[in-house]
């Protein structure tokens, strides 16, 4: 499907010879379309730190192109998504292995709505600050065992009581 008719009032697609941008601006139901209306979702980049764009293809069912280096592999690897080298001709082979093979596909592109489902924000959150609650209890207890303090006089220094 053309993700311009993807039933988008404000049409946030820029078309250049046969492939998209998205415009990230776009509400988020219409982002969800359009991601849910390309066939392929490819993310060349192979110093994204995290690369939530992926992610949210991921979410959407369409299968992932990406680099099999970098954030993306935070979540993605070859049972979700078809990774490539980053060049070219390894992503063009690894668009042309997903629209050849449906069935991996499917199967891909369910582990992957898996994946995404795990990185939900309020997952995400809840691990988030359970990882800020873990390190405030480990620093009480360091404090109470060694009798840390601030010392005021010499600003951002810890000073160790014996």
């Amino acid at each position: 499907m053309d993700p311009s008719q993807a039933g988008c009032d404000n049409k946030p697609i820029n078309w250049v010879c046969g492939s998209a941008s998205l415009d990230t601006s776009a509400a988020r139901p219409d982002l969800a379309r359009l991601l849910a209306s390309v066939d392929v979702f490819v993310h060349p980049n192979p110093h994204e730190p995290f690369g939530i764009g992926p992610l949210e293809a991921m979410a959407s069912g369409t299968p992932l192109v990406a680099p099999g280096s970098g954030g993306v592999l935070e979540y993605a690897d070859a049972s979700c998504a078809w990774l490539a080298q980053p060049h070219g001709d390894a992503f063009a082979h690894a668009v042309l292995e997903v629209l050849s093979n449906t069935a991996a596909a499917r199967i891909k592109i369910e582990r992957a709505r898996s994946v995404a489902e795990r990185h939900d924000w309020r997952n995400v959150t809840e691990q988030f600050f359970a990882s800020y609650d873990e390190l405030h209890a480990t620093r009480q207890i360091v404090r109470q065992g060694w009798g840390f303090r601030l010392d005021s006089r010499v600003r951002g220094d810890v000073v160790i009581e014996p």
